[in-house]
């Protein structure tokens, strides 16, 4: 079967930054399934994936614009520390949500906590950056209407269980 809107693609991935550092991972044994064709993956991953069947596989070269997005200085902003709530755990790392001037949810991470203020960062953790998705096609099946329904496979509804 060929992979096409509305069919479950089975695959695993590497995604490799221009370092040769792998970044993230899914292997046959854990891969990631998901109905194509919705926006779960990137568009330029999904053109090269279109028309494929079960065993295909390619390296496909991501830039920021095609990816994540460019770095944008403007999104690490300093925010004081009386905006945090009281026992909140503040460090490098941590992610939080908060409200963006459109009003939709924005998660950010915490860089550095000083004496009065919190910078964080609300850039996606790859802006910036030039990838390659390492990809291998494991399987492809048409989805079923309930998966339609839902928006995910069987088997990512059953994990979440």
């Amino acid at each position: 079967m060929r992979i096409d809107k509305n069919c479950v693609v089975k695959m695993s991935y590497q995604i490799i930054d221009n370092q040769g550092q792998t970044l993230d991972e899914r292997t046959p044994d854990n891969p990631l399934e998901f109905i194509f064709g919705i926006g779960v993956i990137l568009e330029k991953v999904e053109k090269v994936l279109q028309d494929q069947t079960s065993g295909f596989s390619s390296k496909i070269e991501v830039s920021p614009k095609e990816g994540f997005g460019e770095f944008r200085q403007d999104l690490v902003v300093k925010i004081p520390l009386a905006h945090f709530s009281p026992g909140i755990e503040l460090k490098p790392g941590v992610k939080f949500q908060t409200q963006g001037p459109q009003g939709k949810p924005v998660t950010l991470t915490i860089l550095e906590v000083g004496d009065q203020d919190v910078i964080a960062d609300g850039n996606h953790p790859l802006s910036g950056a030039e990838l390659i998705f390492d990809v291998r096609v494991l399987d492809v099946r048409k989805a079923t209407p309930e998966e339609l329904q839902s928006g995910r496979p069987k088997s990512v509804e059953s994990e979440k269980a």
